[in-house]
């Protein structure tokens, strides 16, 4: 029988009071003082009006000194955490696992943000804390088809994953009609598609927002792993709880914002003002996602279990996956980050723990040295009451001091003198650096300092810098082992658990599905931390030293194939270097295994060629093809200049028929030009001759006409006259008179 909500909820009230109370007080503290230091304030230390206020930025220093080995080791862009094969048959598997998990962490999540968050939390408040789950995600995609074909747009509407935006009559669809088509059957569609998939989603948690039951020294069997969440109601909504109980929950309350969380925003006001908010659906709810350890079935025996609880009034929220008040969980999703363990606790300590008082100390001695400089260069100064005390203070340049009665000015006016104190300051702000150094183990050389402050040899700083390295390597080996390790197995669980299909991927140079499902559980995660520490250029020289050593073994077994080295351990160098010089993954894009089937196939084509010729035939062969070549090229020079001489005794002759046509032409114009010019006077006399002619004709013409018309009146004349005579009748006048105008 499930035990009641209400016994639940005291149990989980008790459990998240009694947890935050214990951070609250001590942890969280501590975790506030180190934020504050980091950002360059010391509460404790007064700052006095007119007097310096610098504060020493140690702690700032020492993070920010040591963030870039632990992010070129972690997140770097290679493969910070591999897998390795429990037995052979998990050879594949193995270094799919490797690439899959490392492209999950770093692409398909911000995994430099956080790594580099993880990292930084860890340094400065003693732990960072990460959460890995899986999560039903959907990815909506906007995109526009033309022209669909009707029935097509109804398959789309069928789809459940599809939705229609805007639908129209397709356009430029004019010329359908023509192969016989019908225009409206075919359609632009706007949708919108909804591709749902399981995520594996990475977060990094602000260490304040982390609760875990007192007294606990690992997360694994703490009774309460707990993550308070501000969030929105609208959110919660989203995310799958019950509305009208989302809808009663209070919102959240300002006693939340402890003093660590205050710390981190210093005076900005983001974190408040929004409890109060009129739009109910954006109000401020604080949600504890817990995982404790509960006999939830009253049997008992404790298991893990998942609750949701709201508010300070502890609501329980039904899960919103499956409805139930608590879900039994095989795990938990709450991976700890720290650089320092502390044996049997689960709190470390921070870098930031180790030199804070030495901050504090700095700062003092600072700002003491500078208000010692500052009286020195403005001294105060004694006067007696002979002096006009309005001319002391009035500082001009070739002002005039009044004094009353007789003495020695130099007794009036004196300087008041101030003893300087760097000589002791000096050397104890010295000596709190060399405390810092030795409490971290990074002397000042990898800190920006000059080496030259340092006052050592070559030797003495190669020695310094060894040790300060050992110490890097060993906080990145716990970080490693602590935190990295456990946090790849957790992603490599939920993959096996959650993958719904293959990924697709590229791996040595080609595209493999890699199906998560069928992996082993209990495949073994290595960290690699040897390999990625220290500068680059380091590390490429040392494996360009190792390829040369392997190539002077090579030589002393005539071969790279003998007792000491064979091509498999080449490859593999040239591997490493490869992925390490030059960041890539796929080393097979330049280099070839020798154990893979191309390798085994081209072998097997060389052995069945004939055997090599020999060197001094071979030798004897080049010398001759490079005096025929020397021939052929001598040979070609002499042909070379000959077709130049040709070529240049056509173009010769080319250019002087060229000449002698466009003299000929010149001629054959100006000849066309003449004769065209003698025709056309002759044309014109023949015109003048013809015109000439034609006139005297015309003139001679007209005096026949003439005579002739004199000789046609004169008869008719001479008849009137006869019929005149004959009939008695004597004419009137004079007859018939000729033309008198054409006489």
């Amino acid at each position: 029988m499930a035990m009641q909500e209400a016994k639940l909820r005291s149990i989980l009230r008790s459990h998240i009071r009694n947890s935050a109370n214990w951070i609250g007080s001590e942890i969280s503290n501590e975790r506030e003082h180190n934020m504050e230091r980091y950002l360059g304030e010391i509460p404790g230390v007064s700052n006095l009006e007119g007097r310096s206020a610098v504060v020493s930025s140690d702690v700032q220093d020492v993070i920010e000194s040591i963030m870039p080995d632990m992010i070129e080791i972690f997140a770097s862009g290679g493969e910070a955490v591999r897998f390795e094969p429990v037995g052979p048959e998990d050879e594949e598997a193995a270094e799919q696992a490797t690439h899959l998990c490392n492209h999950i962490w770093y692409k398909e999540n911000d995994g430099y943000g956080v790594t580099h968050d993880w990292i930084k939390d860890a340094l400065l408040q003693k732990n960072g804390f990460i959460k890995l789950w899986a999560e039903d995600t959907e990815e909506k995609t906007k995109r526009t088809l033309h022209k669909v074909f009707i029935e097509d747009a109804a398959a789309l509407m069928n789809d459940a994953n599809i939705e229609i935006l805007a639908s129209n009559v397709a356009e430029g669809t004019e010329s359908f009609i023509e192969q016989g088509l019908d225009p409206s059957m075919y359609w632009d569609l706007e949708v919108e598609h909804t591709e749902s998939r399981r995520k594996i989603m990475i977060k990094g948690l602000a260490p304040e927002d982390f609760i875990i039951s007192r007294r606990s020294i690992d997360l694994d069997s703490a009774p309460l792993l707990c993550h308070q969440d501000r969030t929105t109601a609208s959110e919660l909504v989203d995310r799958g709880f019950d509305a009208d109980i989302v809808d009663k929950l209070p919102g959240y309350d300002e006693h939340q914002f402890n003093r660590e969380r205050i710390s981190r925003w210093q005076n900005e006001d983001q974190w408040y003002g929004r409890a109060s908010i009129e739009d109910r659906a954006m109000r401020e709810i604080w949600i504890y996602e817990c995982y404790v350890l509960l006999d939830y079935e009253e049997k008992g025996v404790a298991r893990r279990y998942k609750v949701f609880v709201a508010g300070d009034g502890y609501r329980i929220l039904p899960d919103p996956d499956t409805g139930e008040l608590a879900v039994e969980v095989p795990d938990h999703p709450f991976v700890s980050l720290t650089p320092i363990r502390m044996p049997h606790k689960f709190f470390g300590r921070a870098l930031a723990d180790l030199v804070k008082d030495v901050m504090e100390v700095k700062t003092v001695l600072w700002r003491q040295w500078l208000d010692n400089l500052y009286n020195i260069n403005n001294a105060r100064t004694v006067i007696n009451d002979n002096v006009d005390m309005d001319d002391m203070l009035t500082n001009r340049v070739s002002s005039v001091v009044r004094m009353d009665g007789d003495g020695d000015v130099r007794s009036a006016v004196m300087p008041l003198t101030t003893q300087s104190i760097g000589p002791h300051i000096a050397p104890a702000i010295e000596f709190m650096d060399r405390l810092k150094e030795n409490r971290i183990g990074i002397p000042a050389i990898n800190q920006g300092v000059d080496p030259e402050a340092l006052h050592e040899t070559a030797t003495g700083v190669n020695l310094v810098l060894g040790r300060a390295q050992k110490r890097l390597l060993f906080i990145a080996r716990t970080f490693a082992e602590t935190g990295f390790k456990e946090a790849f197995r957790k992603l490599h669980a939920l993959l096996i658990e959650n993958a719904e299909q293959a990924y697709t991927m590229r791996l040595r140079g080609e595209w493999v599905n890699i199906d998560p499902r069928p992996w082993n559980s209990k495949m073994d995660v290595t960290v690699v931390v040897g390999l990625g520490y220290g500068t680059k250029e380091t590390q490429v020289g040392l494996m360009e030293a190792l390829l040369q050593k392997q190539m002077t073994v090579a030589q002393m077994q005539q071969g790279v194939e003998g007792p000491f080295l064979n091509k498999g351990d080449i490859f593999n160098a040239l591997s490493s270097w490869t992925k390490l010089a030059l960041g890539e993954k796929d080393d097979e894009r330049y280099w070839t295994d020798p154990e893979s089937q191309e390798s085994i196939q081209r072998q097997q084509m060389q052995q069945q060629e004939p055997p090599a010729p020999d060197p001094i035939m071979v030798e004897a062969q080049l010398r001759n093809q490079e005096m025929q070549l020397r021939a052929r090229e001598m040979q070609m020079k002499d042909e070379r200049e000959r077709m130049e001489i040709l070529l240049k005794h056509k173009r010769e002759i080319q250019a002087m028929d060229i000449e002698i046509s466009v003299e000929q032409a010149n001629m054959d114009i100006r000849q066309a030009s003449e004769e065209a010019k003698n025709q056309t006077m002759r044309d014109v006399a023949a015109v003048n001759a013809t015109v000439k002619e034609e006139s005297s004709l015309n003139n001679l013409q007209t005096e026949q006409n003439r005579n002739q018309t004199n000789r046609d009146v004169a008869a008719v004349n001479a008849t009137i006259k006869e019929e005149a005579a004959l009939g008695g009748l004597a004419p009137r006048g004079n007859g018939i008179q000729p033309n008198v105008g054409e006489i």
